[in-house]
């Protein structure tokens, strides 16, 4: 499978800057909180860049939080934005989809969760 790229948001600044201004230029805009060398968070990224290699008009994106411990517990999270509005907010993705998880399996949960994200079907 194909394996698009995700792409890092330095500062909270840029995060919140992100959301005004891209979520309007694409379909969805998926933000993936994370911490760096968090085994859970490793997870999740490399199911998104599954799915972001099939995601056409989906804009993705990674944000390295504070590592506070109550942080880590909500680790890692994804976000997902459509014209400035979250409808989505996943905390804890590893409580939700187990240690191992690939995109086909992601990509069936945030469709079960009404995340309407379209995948090409030529990868």
């Amino acid at each position: 499978m194909a394996k698009g790229r995700i792409l890092e948001v330095p500062s909270r600044l840029d995060f919140l800057s992100l959301i005004e201004n891209d979520s309007c230029n694409s379909s969805l805009l998926f933000i993936h909180i994370y911490s760096d060398g968090h085994e859970q968070s490793n997870q999740l990224n490399e199911a998104l860049l599954e799915l972001a290699g099939r995601a056409g008009e989906s804009a993705w994106y990674q944000h390295q939080f504070g590592l506070g411990k109550t942080t880590l517990n909500a680790l890692p999270t994804l976000q997902v934005y459509s014209d400035e509005q979250l409808i989505g907010n996943f905390i804890r993705m590893s409580a939700e989809l187990g240690d191992d998880y690939d995109g086909a399996e992601l990509y069936k949960f945030l469709r079960g969760h009404g995340i309407p994200l379209e995948l090409d079907a030529k990868c």
